[in-house]
């Protein structure tokens, strides 16, 4: 599921566009977005996406982003040489949500050019005193901080996206019958 208050800017960027008579940047934004939107659609009903999917709607987002607050921010993926995109699935719509925190509470309210970087890598993890090979996920940005950005939320705000994220793991977790860090 997209999240509706990206819709909801995304639109209103473009209706800027448009107004400000930026029509080839109005032009590029639609047509990014209706890609991101149907890569979206086209695997909604499936659990889990090859890892060079997720890639490549992340990069379908971020260049949204980039271009509707006119490069304030770059980006870049950190892939180890292990990491294999093509035979590597993932849980579905887990990264985006993340990611969209980095842009929006982490380098929004800088006053120098943001970085987000997503890293893929292995890394031998112990639960239960076993130990697992397993893929590690590192989203970090050069924004204000965790504890900073809690500062500019409204008292009282729980993540809906991370929440559902947190309860989606879960499940998948107990489904698959997986260990519990």
């Amino acid at each position: 599921m997209m999240n509706p208050h990206f819709i909801f800017n995304s639109l209103n960027s473009v209706q800027y566009l448009v107004n400000k008579d930026r029509k080839v940047e109005a032009n590029d934004y639609i047509a990014m977005m209706g890609k991101l939107i149907r890569k979206n659609l086209d695997i909604a009903g499936n659990s889990f996406i090859q890892l060079k999917e997720e890639i490549e709607r992340l990069t379908l987002y971020l260049e949204i982003e980039k271009l509707r607050f006119q490069d304030k921010f770059f980006y870049e993926f950190d892939i180890s040489n292990d990491v294999n995109l093509d035979s590597i699935s993932i849980p579905n719509m887990i990264i985006q949500p993340f990611v969209e925190n980095a842009v929006w509470h982490g380098i929004m309210n800088i006053d120098k050019t943001g970085l987000v970087k997503v890293s893929f890598g292995f890394e031998e993890v112990s639960i239960d005193s076993n130990i697992y090979k397993c893929l590690i996920l590192k989203i970090t940005d050069n924004g204000v901080g965790y504890i900073n950005s809690k500062e500019t939320k409204k008292e009282g705000h729980i993540s809906k996206g991370i929440k559902i994220i947190e309860e989606r793991l879960k499940i998948l977790s107990h489904d698959l019958n997986l260990p519990q860090p």
